[in-house]
């Protein structure tokens, strides 16, 4: 991974939403803080209580401590989300990819397409449903795939398996999802085909220097707000489940307390 500036600033950034996203959940559903930093530093949190009477020096101190680990908490959480969200970076079935789709489908189909939304119910990543549309149905090849197929560029990845796809993309049939015993191409094999493509090409921009550095500003992007995504997704997840579990304890804490009490009054008539 690259250190530079920026890139510390946005992993600080990820491990800071994490930890401060975590501890609010603690708050308002236990009322409890795992490192007390946001209760020692945000008066705004229900339930924070304010420090003792202290020397100003000594409350500095504490303070800068305070922020210190925090910002070394925020770093060590920033990596882990950051690795963890590149393990599913090619797949669209991890659930704050797959849930959104299932949520567009109730779209029709002219919808999805005018709002470019279509190639998010794709089994395949945005890099297949860019050129070919949704595999899985009817292809719908773009423009850009008939160019690239008419210069024979995904031959140049694969000779035999490129000259079947572009074979197909200029004449475009529905495919099986895998390889068959005959060698026939299938959704697996263009799939590989334009992912094999992508990579060479981005190879071959990143070995200009100003297109490395726009192309790697781009991915910083990306990558930002593909671990932001989904650390929101699981705290909301594991929220939801706490409040539901606190909510159920809340109401029937006084049912089990008072049928406990009545129990008791009658145990002591007798």
């Amino acid at each position: 991974m690259d250190f530079g500036l920026k890139e510390i600033g946005l992993t600080l950034l990820i491990g800071a939403f994490t930890i401060s996203g975590f501890e609010l959940i603690l708050r308002y559903v236990f009322n409890k803080s795992a490192i007390g930093f946001l209760e020692n530093n945000m008066r705004f949190i229900p339930g924070a209580k304010a420090p003792p009477n202290e020397s100003a020096g000594t409350r500095n101190d504490e303070k800068t401590m305070s922020a210190l680990v925090f910002l070394g908490f925020s770093f060590l959480f920033g990596l882990l989300a950051e690795d963890i969200s590149y393990k599913y970076e090619d797949s669209v079935q991890m659930p704050f990819k797959s849930i959104p789709a299932m949520t567009v489908k109730l779209l029709s189909q002219s919808v999805r397409e005018q709002m470019g939304f279509e190639h998010i119910l794709s089994r395949f990543d945005s890099r297949i449903s860019t050129l070919v549309g949704n595999l899985a149905e009817t292809p719908k090849i773009t423009p850009l795939a008939k160019e690239l197929a008419q210069s024979e560029a995904f031959r140049k990845v694969d000779q035999d398996k490129g000259k079947k796809v572009e074979a197909w993309i200029k004449k475009p049939t529905n495919l099986m999802a895998d390889s068959t015993s005959d060698g026939e191409l299938s959704q697996k094999d263009v799939a590989a085909s334009i992912t094999g493509l992508y990579y060479l090409a981005k190879n071959q921009v990143y070995g200009n220097a100003n297109y490395y550095d726009e192309m790697k500003r781009i991915q910083s992007r990306l990558e930002f707000s593909r671990s932001i995504s989904m650390i929101a997704f699981l705290y909301l997840l594991f929220g939801l489940a706490l409040s539901s579990v606190s909510l159920i304890y809340k109401v029937l804490a006084p049912i089990f307390y008072n049928r406990k009490k009545a129990i008791d009054k009658s145990i002591l008539k007798t």
